[in-house]
């Protein structure tokens, strides 16, 4: 994964887990935590993709690397 300040787009889904912060999984595999805007009404499995910046401290308190998000894009269920 590669970290900057550019915007970065990521294609996943969110997962159950995330304590302070809900968590992505991207097609790669890669566990995201997020911040920004509210992933909360959307079900694990939803493909979406997600636009944002990455953060160099968060608030998550996760060991995962923390996506700002600034756009949400909903694709379908997976199945």
């Amino acid at each position: 994964m590669t970290y900057s300040q550019s915007p970065v787009l990521l294609r996943g889904v969110v997962v159950p887990g995330g304590v302070v912060c809900p968590l992505f999984r991207t097609e790669s595999g890669d566990l995201v935590s997020l911040t920004g805007l509210s992933v909360q009404g959307f079900a694990p499995g939803i493909l979406m993709s997600l636009q944002g910046r990455w953060e160099t401290q968060s608030v998550c308190m996760q060991a995962y690397p923390t996506l700002r998000v600034e756009h949400i894009s909903v694709k379908e269920p997976l199945r």
